[in-house]
């Protein structure tokens, strides 16, 4: 399901970012959700915590995909996102890693799906002769790039104990 959802969103994106305009995000408002591109110094340290056992074997080039939401618009143009990534191990959730940042709203662009845009569920659709569904408005995607571990703090947490089903 998680994965569905995420190759839609990836898809819907892509097509906005085809069919449609972009512009620098400067009415991004708490509670929006990013779709953030992590790369260099920062997406290897991220893979680090998600995977500890595979220290040595994260590639230089490594990039990763996720969502953040926006906790809170700062007065002077900047807003601070936060991520979390539950960790499973043997199906119980033991490690959360989370990533903080206040960023510069102008760093965040937005990708504009207009309506009456056919989109598909994910790329196979089109393939498979599903037909598209048409937007009923204008769509935007806030995206984000973070390279660097200047500016964020990321954290990893484990479960010291937990009470109840």
């Amino acid at each position: 399901m998680h994965a569905r959802t995420t190759a839609a969103l990836v898809f819907v994106a892509l097509a906005g970012t085809a069919l449609g305009g972009q512009e620098n995000r400067s009415d991004v408002n708490g509670g929006d959700h990013i779709v953030i591109r992590m790369t260099g110094d920062l997406a290897r340290a991220y893979a680090r915590r998600i995977d500890p056992s595979r220290q040595n074997e994260v590639p230089a080039g490594v990039q990763i995909s996720t969502t953040a939401t926006v906790a809170q618009k700062i007065g002077d143009g900047r807003v601070r996102i936060e991520h979390f990534s539950h960790i499973k191990r043997n199906g119980n959730v033991t490690r959360l890693v989370s990533l903080t940042a206040t960023v510069d709203v102008t760093k965040i662009v937005t990708d504009v799906t207009p309506e009456n845009t056919p989109v598909y569920r994910s790329p196979a659709d089109h393939g498979n002769g599903v037909k598209p569904t048409l937007t009923r408005r204008d769509q935007k995607t806030c995206r984000l790039e973070l390279s660097e571990l200047k500016g964020l703090k990321l954290r990893t947490w484990t479960l010291a104990e937990e009470i109840g089903e």
